[in-house]
């Protein structure tokens, strides 16, 4: 499975980080918030971001333009079909989550990776709400992602090995390293 496109819900600090790197590593990305003005705001905090990059020499004003032309807002959970892998990096609450993964494992096509950005929350108990929890992982980014290169690669006790080699791969793609993580 080829990764281009990656969807995100939550468009916070965190979404806003991942939303960087990916788009940065020549990802498409489609971010998606609560509202179209929250997602507007997210992409100007992009922007932002970036642009304290350029200040300290990170990154260019063409790479600033490069990844703003690759983040895409969308209105609605169902434009994430289009995403080979969609991580959720909303509030720690797992009704929340568990309900975001509800509706994704609906929409999105089955062979598409879903991963949560939980730090604390069992993505087994995540995992156990969608039909397929081979393909559901966890990958818990480290704040601020564009700059630590660390990515947490959480197994949930139903996750293949084919979903862990091709979340580690993505990893990679990232210019991360991915550390497996069991839950305990």
């Amino acid at each position: 499975m080829t990764i281009r496109t990656v969807g995100l819900v939550g468009g916070g600090t965190m979404g806003q980080g991942i939303a960087i790197t990916c788009a940065a590593s020549g990802l498409d990305v489609l971010l998606l918030e609560k509202t179209p003005e929250l997602a507007r705001q997210s992409v100007e905090e992009i922007g932002h971001a970036l642009d304290r990059d350029i200040a300290k020499w990170r990154r260019t004003e063409s790479e600033k333009k490069a990844i703003l032309g690759r983040v895409r807002t969308v209105d609605a959970l169902e434009a994430l079909e289009a995403a080979d892998i969609v991580i959720e990096c909303v509030m720690e609450d797992l009704e929340l989550k568990t309900s975001i993964f509800q509706k994704l494992d609906q929409v999105c096509p089955p062979e598409d990776i879903l991963a949560t950005n939980t730090s604390s929350l069992s993505v087994t108990e995540i995992a156990a709400r969608t039909r397929r929890s081979d393909r559901v992982i966890g990958l818990h980014f480290l704040q601020p992602v564009p700059q630590v290169p660390l990515v947490e690669v959480v197994r949930g006790l139903g996750t293949s090995d084919a979903t862990f080699r091709q979340a580690m791969e993505f990893v990679r793609l990232l210019g991360k390293t991915g550390v497996e993580v069991f839950e305990y």
